[in-house]
């Protein structure tokens, strides 16, 4: 194995235990992105039908962040782990904002400004339009991006275009599209009316201060390479410590933080559906299964620690 690869120089019987501990990590992120699944198909259809409908699309979309985890994590790659799990935090605190109050009106804005995003993307996707051939005009010594842009099918983008912006037109659209015509083009949703502007002050609002610091922000240089020094070390087994060690791939590091971020976050959606959404017995299948499939594994891991230097 290349030695940029991370390899337990252990006895057969150790690296199996390894690998084992690593399969129930996995298992138990695996369980929880089935406990939200669970509330998922547990909901029944509301009155709130736009609320419903966005926050249906924001869990299911953290159930699949969190399951992309559990497959991560089974094979150690731990760093990688830590972009899905900031994905997974944005729509969770999109969920939280939505159910806060106005709630009709917030998941309204977060639709329309998904429907405004899929008209500036038509706009560099259509060849006939003044961003689309300036996009063309700035790829065009990039071979692979005009093999792209050239191998896209035909769509009518007109059509689509005049959908979305009669859909815009009209009631509860208008008044949210209007907003959004008085703000800067880049406005988040939750901006609207007054609400908070940034994700950092929307986590502050919403009483998520320490999952904003230590997950969200500080791993933001994951997301952008802004870490990658962070892989690189003083290597202290060297008697002039002058040379440098390297993280290898697949290395375990922070794997149990990544597994309580992503058991938090699954079932405390879980939960926060199953308050607003589901009966007392569905509320009560969904403590059933947390006791039964999650619980076990949490109880197993709990005093299991793994020590993997690298430098």
């Amino acid at each position: 194995m290349p030695y940029l690869m991370f390899e337990l120089k252990v006895s057969d019987e150790r690296k199996s235990q390894y690998e084992e501990f690593l399969r129930l990590n996995s298992l138990g992120v695996q369980k929880t992105s089935e406990h939200l699944l669970r509330a998922l198909q547990l909901m029944a259809p509301q009155d709130d039908a736009f609320t419903h409908g966005v926050v249906f699309t924001l869990a299911r979309h953290i159930a699949e962040e969190v399951d992309t985890i559990s497959i991560l994590v089974e094979k150690g790659c731990v760093e990688p782990c830590k972009a899905h799990l900031r994905s997974a935090f944005e729509a969770e605190l999109g969920i939280r904002y939505i159910f806060e109050c106005d709630s009709e009106r917030r998941a309204v804005a977060y639709h329309a400004k998904e429907a405004r995003e899929r008209l500036r993307a038509n706009e560099k996707y259509d060849a006939r339009t003044e961003v689309g051939m300036r996009v063309r005009e700035a790829i065009k010594s990039d071979p692979i991006g005009v093999d792209v842009l050239n191998s896209l099918p035909e769509y009518d983008f007109d059509s689509e275009n005049e959908s979305i912006r009669e859909m815009l037109s009209e009631p509860p659209y208008a008044e949210v599209n209007a907003e959004y015509d008085t703000k800067p083009k880049n406005k988040a949703w939750h901006a609207l009316f007054g609400g908070p502007r940034t994700i950092r002050e929307l986590a502050y609002h919403l009483d998520r201060p320490f999952w904003y610091e230590f997950l969200y922000a500080d791993w933001s240089g994951r997301l952008h390479a802004g870490n990658a020094l962070r892989n690189v070390a003083i290597n202290s087994k060297e008697p002039e410590r002058k040379g440098k060690a390297i993280r290898p791939l697949r290395h375990p590091d922070g794997l149990r933080e990544i597994y309580n971020f992503g058991l938090g976050m699954s079932s405390g959606v879980a939960t926060l559906l199953g308050q607003r959404y589901l009966t007392d017995i569905g509320r009560e299948d969904l403590r059933r299964f947390y006791l039964d499939e999650i619980k076990p594994i949490n109880d197993q891991l709990k005093d299991v620690k793994i020590t993997a230097n690298w430098h």
